[in-house]
């Protein structure tokens, strides 16, 4: 149980960086809802992530390996957007894996990736019939179920679930400190489709879903200012690891402000952006060089 140990013995910095690392807010005081004049996240502290530098060396290399138990499949494959498919929204694996380059840019581990961008190449797992998720739950499913029975610099185990992070409806994906294991709550993701608005329910809830991967492979690999240094000051820092340019995927709003998300999302669409993190983020990790 090396992962489940990791993080018992560093529960604090785990926590600090659960806390920073969740994307986007379907509302506040648990009610899934339009929040606009919402508190921001109490979030003054973090923690730097050890794991950093090791992404980011010479010769690196990365692999994200991804489970989903039944019930919570990560959108796959290109989704058509009109009847005779002539016009499509791409894989979201494609433009993660574009962003991850992105980071990596001009970088050995660039050209070391390696995404699963199929349901073929994900893993299936029997539902797991659980309401909540605590972060030794998640690191106990993780050990189960990943090749990998140790954390690893040139790995992150991305996992899909049903149910709520520590029984919250509000919670989109989590980063677990520098475990290497990262976790999308399929449940929220669904639950935004409430606020679409014109937009295809399946469209509008790939793109959230796509964002908040993007964001939490951010935080893992040490973004905003949580293990790779700032080239420009741009952290918010009464916000944790987060980024001040509203464009950016980074930016700590996303996270508590529905309107915000929408937002968002919508401008994805609209732009059919590939690229989710803007200047400042990509400027600090293109120019990390541990």
């Amino acid at each position: 149980m090396k992962l489940l140990n990791l993080f018992r013995a560093v529960s604090f910095w785990g926590f600090v960086l659960i806390a920073g690392g969740y994307l986007l807010s379907l509302g506040c005081n648990m009610n899934i809802g339009p929040c606009n004049d919402c508190d921001p996240p109490l979030l003054p502290v973090f923690v730097p992530n050890k794991m950093a530098a090791s992404f980011f060396a010479q010769n690196a290399s990365l692999e994200i390996e991804v489970a989903y138990e039944e019930g919570a499949k990560p959108y796959v494959g290109n989704l058509a957007l009109n009847p005779s498919g002539t016009k499509t929204d791409p894989n979201n694996w494609d433009i993660i894996e574009d962003n991850l380059k992105e980071i990596f840019k001009n970088k050995t581990v660039a050209n070391q990736l390696t995404i699963p961008k199929t349901e073929s190449e994900m893993k299936a797992v029997p539902a797991q019939n659980k309401s909540s998720w605590t972060t030794d739950k998640i690191l106990a499913f993780a050990e189960a179920h990943t090749r990998y029975k140790q954390v690893s610099s040139g790995f992150i185990f991305l996992v899909f679930l049903k149910g709520y992070f520590e029984g919250k409806n509000n919670i989109l994906g989590v980063s677990l400190g520098s475990t290497s294991v990262v976790a999308i709550f399929k449940d929220v993701v669904e639950a935004s489709g409430q606020f679409r608005g014109p937009r295809s329910l399946e469209l509008f809830q790939k793109t959230v879903e796509l964002s908040t991967v993007v964001h939490e492979l951010g935080h893992a690999l040490g973004l905003v200012n949580n293990g790779i240094p700032m080239t420009t000051a741009h952290q918010d820092s009464n916000n944790g690891a987060h980024c001040t340019n509203t464009e950016c995927v980074m930016y700590w709003a996303i996270e508590s402000n529905m309107s915000e998300m929408v937002k968002f999302a919508n401008k994805r669409i609209d732009s059919d952006a590939r690229i989710l993190f803007q200047s400042e983020c990509l400027s600090d990790a293109q120019n990390f060089n541990p």
